[in-house]
């Protein structure tokens, strides 16, 4: 997770390879002073330095992907792909970030390495 400091919900994607344009979401729960510690990490952090699992649940995927108001983009893709990648989509329980569905939908919905990166990190925490 990007930070056991603050109830987070999500954080939308940056548009290139940094963390610059990163926005944390915040729980309504959130104090200031938890809003501020979690702002201040997420403005010291590169891409390379956040912990980003292999694999995520299909639930915690489809989770963040709604969070972030992209699952219908997703599902409109589908169409878009591979065999390969519509049975993994379709079939598997676990998400891997070298699959070959990861890497479909990055090309097709034009994703940096670090969008997916940080994508990773945030559906992992959920």
């Amino acid at each position: 997770m990007l930070s056991k400091d603050a109830p987070i919900s999500g954080i939308t994607l940056a548009d290139d390879n940094s963390l610059a344009g990163v926005e944390i979401i915040f729980e309504p729960s959130a104090t200031q002073a938890e809003r501020d510690a979690a702002t201040a990490r997420l403005a010291a952090l590169t891409v390379e330095e956040l912990e980003v699992p292999d694999t995520v649940t299909k639930y915690q995927f489809k989770l963040a992907l709604y969070n972030l108001g992209r699952l219908d983009d997703v599902k409109a893709q589908a169409p878009n792909l591979s065999d390969e990648a519509k049975i993994y989509w379709e079939d598997n329980t676990i998400i891997n970030i070298d699959s070959p569905l990861i890497q479909e939908l990055q090309v097709l919905m034009g994703l940096t390495d670090a969008q997916v990166r940080v994508f990773f990190n945030t559906a992992s925490g959920l």
